[in-house]
């Protein structure tokens, strides 16, 4: 049986600030009125720990300053229950959704889908001063770390991606969201962990970009017509990424919008680039921060062109959560200049402690080994994991309530 994670409600001093050993991977949506949302990942001593949590924060003034904890999405060790990547998504109707992937400790995470699922709480009216959020319920499986993508024709895609299979996955939603079927796609190229979008061209052909190992420095790309049927997936031309999350999206004007690192082998020269070609070539560009250990960027586009970039800096020991602001115009330029602009302002920033550096290491030795581990375990995987069926109401898991 399935159960949500645990949501507490303005979580004060359980999660100050002051108390936190790191964090990082930040997700932004925004209001009608500018308002803006901005959740992250913290808790315990690095990631993934038991003791992971997301938090959700609350700008009202653009940026200048921002709330409390709204409230927190926590692991449980009791249920060996671990919280992973959360999204929050302001949908069409207004409704601002926050999704979270989360999956069962006991479970390896080596598994089919490891007992990852994604699940959301939905605030019909984040306009608010005071928000009231529906009951947590299922979306789909698969392990959500960017925001959903809306077609022309309706359907929702939510890449949401099976990282023990050896294809790209997402899930589709026919009917606003009540229902998904998991697809999959291309063969991947090696990858420890797919974090693909996908954009819609002129011509609906959609064009999936996926995060691929250290060693390659570039980011994949496969194509569909119909979302069913992909191309093979290949090197994207002109585009270089030391494995890590990207955010590549579509801007109001058409052109295409990606947030990347511009360097093969380290996180850093974050980097804005416009294409006007549909991904063809990408001709303009705007670093909004040359340091290393810049990573994770998500980016929206608000109804009057502004253009938010939130992403984290050094996570381990500057454990700082930043947000720019720039203009399409500015990005064509190279150069800001408007007085509403800004880059490098920080959202979050958690103090420096004497032991960072130490811990940080043994967080690398960690990570070592993980990746040793998944080495071994992709030598000897079957070539192709079965891929799930359509999710329908009848077909949903059973889901328990929490205890």
């Amino acid at each position: 049986m399935l159960f949500p994670a645990k949501i507490e409600w303005n979580p004060g001093a359980s999660c100050s600030e002051e108390i936190r050993l790191w964090q990082g991977c930040p997700s932004i949506a925004a209001t009608g009125n500018g308002w803006l949302y901005v959740n992250w990942y913290s808790g315990g001593e690095k990631e993934p720990s038991e003791e992971n949590y997301q938090l959700l924060v609350r700008s009202t003034d653009g940026g200048k300053s921002w709330s409390e904890p709204l409230l927190r999405v926590v692991s449980s060790k009791a249920h060996c229950l671990h919280i992973g990547d959360a999204r929050c998504w302001l949908s069409p109707d207004g409704k601002l959704h926050f999704f979270w992937s989360q999956y069962q400790w006991k479970q390896s995470v080596f598994e089919p889908h490891c007992g990852m699922t994604v699940w959301q709480i939905i605030c019909d009216e984040p306009e608010k001063p005071v928000l009231r959020w529906s009951e947590p319920s299922f979306v789909t499986r698969g392990n959500l770390q960017n925001a959903p993508v809306l077609l022309a024709d309706g359907r929702i895609v939510l890449c949401a991606f099976n990282h023990t299979s050896r294809r790209y996955g997402f899930s589709v939603s026919e009917d606003g969201g009540e229902t998904y079927r998991h697809v999959y796609g291309a063969k991947k190229i090696d990858t420890p962990c797919d974090e693909s979008m996908i954009v819609e061209g002129k011509n609906h052909t959609l064009t999936m970009f996926a995060r691929t190992a250290r060693e390659y420095g570039k980011v994949a790309i496969s194509r569909s017509t119909d979302g069913i049927v992909w191309s093979e997936a290949q090197f994207a031309t002109g585009l270089v990424s030391p494995c890590t999350r990207f955010f590549i999206g579509k801007l109001r004007s058409g052109r295409w919008i990606m947030v990347n690192n511009d360097d093969p082998v380290r996180r850093r020269k974050l980097t804005i680039f416009l294409s006007g070609d549909e991904g063809k070539s990408w001709s303009s560009s705007l670093v909004i921060d040359e340091r290393e250990s810049t990573s994770y960027p998500d980016l929206i586009e608000r109804g009057d062109g502004e253009i938010f970039v939130v992403y984290d800096w050094n996570r381990n020991t500057e454990k700082t959560i930043l947000l720019a602001r720039v203009s399409e115009a500015e990005i064509l330029r190279g150069a800001i200049s408007e007085k509403e602009s800004f880059l490098g302002r920080v959202i979050s920033a958690a103090p420096r402690r004497s032991d960072d550096k130490a811990r940080f290491a043994a967080i690398l030795e960690d990570y070592k080994e993980v990746e040793r581990l998944w080495r071994e375990y992709q030598s000897r995987r079957p070539p192709l994991l079965r891929p799930a069926g359509m999710v329908t109401a009848e077909e949903k898991p059973s889901i328990a309530a929490r205890g």
